[in-house]
């Protein structure tokens, strides 16, 4: 008798779980290309449309040395389009540059000292 509870009881937990997980409940909002100005004047377009992957990479300045610093390239890879995308170039002043792109809100998130 009592595993007959048990049974029912974990039944009853998991038999709904089951089932609402199989339901889509999200609908992503739609997003629009807003084209963005990046530091050094230059315009680009933003991907907007779908799923997109946010990259970031240092590079010198100069591109020889360190001697005039270095800033964080922060681009974006449409995987509709397949088009690479740079948005902005960030000062590096962290230990570890790090840096994300959200699209939808128009922002740059990235590390800093």
């Amino acid at each position: 008798m009592r595993t007959r509870r048990y049974k029912f009881f974990i039944l009853s937990l998991l038999v709904p779980a089951l089932l609402s997980s199989c339901s889509p409940s999200y609908t992503p909002p739609a997003e629009s290309a807003v084209p963005q100005k990046t530091q050094s004047g230059e315009k680009t377009a933003l991907a907007g449309q779908g799923q997109y992957l946010s990259m970031t990479y240092t590079q010198y300045v100069n591109g020889k040395n360190a001697d005039q610093g270095m800033v964080m390239r922060v681009m974006t890879y449409d995987l509709s389009s397949k088009k690479m995308t740079k948005l902005a170039d960030v000062p590096y002043t962290s230990q570890y540059p790090l840096s994300v792109v959200s699209l939808p809100d128009h922002k740059i998130y990235y590390s800093a000292d």
